[in-house]
């Protein structure tokens, strides 16, 4: 026999007892077939739980790669994205480094021209301070004034510190015996640069070219001959 309020097996003597008094009673069979009922459920319970559970823990597992993937590729695109940006920088410094040197070239350039008009105008400045200088040496009043005005009287204040054009490439030099005077003229255009009045003796006459070096120049000055 099985008691079913105890929940245990008895013997038909002990079922008789004073311990077992007013308790259920059903055959060991029944008993069996009912408890084998509640533990198949509980079986079949247990198992729905665990592939639950595996679904939820292989959810887990594929959420974890999935995030692993995903920060894979985060790394992957921004190591990317700072190659492109480093690239671009690179290059951008190099343009940048680029335009520098080409405006500090012609700023360089242009301060040269400019500074070479500057010294032409010196140049000149001094050219005409030797002419007035030796004009005020004569002490006769009639060649002083004849020498003047027939040589020099076409230079002035304002030719001196005429706008200068940019620098010629190529100057020519004219000696007018007749006249006694030197002319200067751009070669290219031939335009006038200067005249200037000279004193020509009888001696064998040489041209005489001062140059400032400064730094070595790609298109050196050369003398020709027509």
């Amino acid at each position: 026999m099985f008691c079913v309020t105890g929940q245990q097996l008895v013997c038909t003597t002990c079922s008789d007892g004073e311990k077992h008094e007013g308790h259920k009673y059903t055959p060991v069979k029944e008993a069996a077939a009912l408890l084998r009922k509640k533990l198949e459920k509980f079986g079949q319970r247990i198992a729905d739980d665990i592939n639950a559970t595996e679904r939820l823990a292989n959810t887990q597992m594929q959420g974890m790669a999935n995030t692993v993937d995903k920060a894979q590729q985060l790394r992957t695109q921004v190591s990317r994205q700072f190659r492109e940006m480093h690239h671009f920088l690179r290059r951008r410094e190099d343009e940048i480094k680029n335009d520098l040197k080409h405006k500090e070239e012609n700023d360089l350039e242009e301060m040269s021209d400019t500074l070479n008009t500057i010294e032409t105008v010196m140049s000149e400045s001094r050219v005409l301070e030797a002419m007035v200088a030796s004009v005020l040496e004569i002490t006769d009043s009639e060649r002083f004034i004849k020498s003047w005005t027939e040589n020099n009287g076409e230079v002035t204040p304002e030719h001196l510190f005429r706008p200068r054009a940019s620098r010629p490439r190529k100057i020519g030099i004219y000696l007018d015996l007749s006249s006694k005077k030197l002319t200067f003229y751009n070669a290219d255009n031939m335009s006038l640069i200067y005249t200037l009045s000279c004193r020509v003796t009888s001696s064998p006459l040489s041209a005489h070219f001062n140059i400032r070096y400064r730094t070595p120049d790609p298109n050196p000055m050369t003398v020709c001959w027509y």
